[in-house]
């Protein structure tokens, strides 16, 4: 692993500690009241909050028409009625709010199925899976749990 990205493995054994706080069971002032959240968590969560937001940011359009062109090439051309900038324009309206990656897992799952055509924009958006958006908000309500209870 080259040094830039290489973490100290009491910063990895502590995020998956958190992780692990955040993802069971029972409320947060139950957690901060037994010590399994403390004050000195906040800059790790915050950090936690940076990354996952920055992972979470939606794809770019160029991002988006490059994964949907991809995509379209496994499958026969459909006609376009309306103009094929309008319909690229729906395809970035419908599925702009995405990560990249989340995007990408779509397409995959699309591609591996036994699928004889490209999808529309609602049958891709049915094989998101929206856990991303769950480790930012566990995250935010931990913090704000966690700045409520701090003196």
């Amino acid at each position: 692993m080259p040094n830039e990205i290489a973490q100290p493995t009491d910063t990895i054994s502590e995020s998956k500690r958190l992780w692990t706080c955040l993802r069971s069971g029972g409320t947060f002032e139950a957690k901060i009241r037994d010590g399994l959240l403390t004050a000195a968590d906040l800059p790790m969560l915050q950090g936690m909050r940076s990354s996952t937001m920055s992972a979470n940011r939606p794809a770019d359009e160029g991002e988006i028409v490059g994964r949907l062109e991809a995509l379209f090439q496994h499958y026969p051309p459909r006609t376009m009625t309306g103009g094929q900038a309008q319909v690229w324009r729906d395809w970035i309206e419908d599925v702009g709010h995405l990560p990249s990656d989340v995007l990408a897992d779509a397409c995959r799952k699309w591609r591996r199925a036994d699928n004889r055509f490209a999808p529309s924009p609602g049958q891709l958006l049915a094989l998101v899976d929206n856990g991303y958006k769950y480790d930012e908000k566990i995250i935010d309500l931990a913090i704000k749990a966690l700045e409520k209870k701090s003196p």
